[in-house]
């Protein structure tokens, strides 16, 4: 037996395996710089070079379905935003932040795309809060107000689920963006790593832009109150290793 030919398919076995991972994960543009240092093909050499073809056309395909997809959520998220002045834009910040946050613990980039979509959509829950209520000029609301308020996470999850299946994981980040590290939050009153990390991520970042606007009833805080806010909000209301990374990439911004 030819131990250089056994040799050589196994390197040729073993490269095309991981060029199969990098494709199942959605990575095609790694995949197919895998794929190009892929050793000698030999007799192989066509299927190499069909297969290079194929995650071309596939990644081409995706990228335009997911610009389908982006432009449709982004138009969705704009029409919640125009129902208030006051959180016009925030949406968008919101998933602006939370992807650079999300980048930064190398989330996978499936993982990335859904923190991205769930920020876009986190509020959409809002959409059927009246418009009185998110004019409020007062910094407290009557409970009546303030469970239809509370109520917005679980709307949104049902409003996002309705999609498909492929939304599921979004649809659950949505639900649980405003529980509370301690466990005193909402809906559902889950506590540390209960959360799903996707809501840790847009807690943390949603609390962050919020602090920044203005509010008929108050001025955006200046930076260095944000900063102790969320310092001393560690472990209460935020996962810290999620408001470290947050306040690392807001201060790399701010330079």
């Amino acid at each position: 037996m030819d131990t250089r030919a056994v040799g050589a398919a196994e390197d040729l076995i073993g490269a095309l395996a991981s060029v199969a991972r990098e494709a199942a994960e959605g990575t095609y543009g790694s995949a197919i710089a895998q794929l190009q240092r892929v050793p000698d093909g030999g007799t192989f050499l066509p299927l190499v070079q069909a297969l290079g073809l194929l995650l071309g056309r596939v990644e081409a395909r995706e990228m335009r379905l997911e610009n389908l997809v982006t432009g449709t959520i982004r138009a969705l998220v704009a029409a919640e935003d125009a129902k208030s002045q006051w959180t016009a834009g925030h949406s968008f910040r919101v998933a602006g932040l939370a992807v650079q946050v999300g980048e930064k613990f190398r989330l996978p980039r499936r993982k990335i795309r859904e923190l991205h979509y769930a920020a876009l959509l986190h509020d959409i829950g809002k959409i059927g809060v009246p418009e009185r209520i998110l004019e409020n000029t007062s910094p407290t609301l009557v409970a009546e107000d303030m469970d239809k308020v509370k109520h917005h996470p679980v709307a949104g999850q049902e409003i996002v689920a309705k999609i498909g299946n492929d939304f599921k994981a979004i649809s659950l980040a949505i639900r649980h963006h405003h529980e509370r590290w301690d466990g005193k939050g909402y809906p559902d009153g889950l506590a540390g790593e209960s959360i799903p990390f996707l809501s840790r991520i847009i807690a943390a970042c949603d609390s962050y832009d919020a602090m920044r606007m203005d509010r008929p009833y108050q001025k955006g805080l200046a930076e260095p109150k944000i900063r102790t806010i969320l310092e001393e909000g560690c472990a209460k209301a935020w996962d810290p290793a999620v408001v470290a990374v947050l306040l690392g990439t807001v201060r790399r911004l701010a330079e």
